[in-house]
């Protein structure tokens, strides 16, 4: 994003942004450019890194890894609280699984039809759904005010 914002940053700029060293920022730009987004870097008086002209990141940009984390913990939410969660769990689910590539929309399919978890309570919240929904409207509206 900070390339987004502004193009032709020095690496020591932008590692001192991200209060990271120079050579992790580097790890950084190579894992962006794994991830298909287009970095360029130019030398001479307005050198620096930028992204290709034209192009803009998704508000969202996952590795692999994250989109796994992120598809099963979801998921797992859905799982067990899903009386309180269902549709936004559900919508998250929905989003992830849109942006996933093929390949690893596969691979998370095959994953989820062999993932065995084990030792997780699974109370049955039916008959005090309409409580936990006002406790959670509650809480809501405790933080807002």
């Amino acid at each position: 994003m900070l390339l987004q914002r502004e193009p032709n940053q020095k690496s020591s700029q932008l590692a001192e942004e991200l209060d990271v060293s120079v050579r992790t920022l580097h790890r950084y730009i190579n894992l962006l450019e794994e991830i298909s987004i287009p970095i360029y870097s130019k030398r001479g008086p307005h050198s620096g890194f930028s992204l290709v002209r034209g192009y803009k990141i998704p508000p969202l940009v996952l590795t692999h890894e994250e989109s796994f984390s992120v598809y099963f913990g979801t998921s797992l939410v859905d799982e067990i609280w899903s009386i309180l969660y269902s549709e936004p769990t559900k919508g998250a689910l929905a989003k992830i699984d849109n942006l996933l590539p093929d390949k690893q929309r596969k691979e998370v399919a095959w994953a989820r039809s062999s993932l065995i978890a084990t030792g997780m309570h699974r109370a049955d919240f039916s008959s005090i759904s309409p409580i936990l929904k006002k406790i959670q409207h509650a809480g809501r509206f405790m933080k807002t005010h």
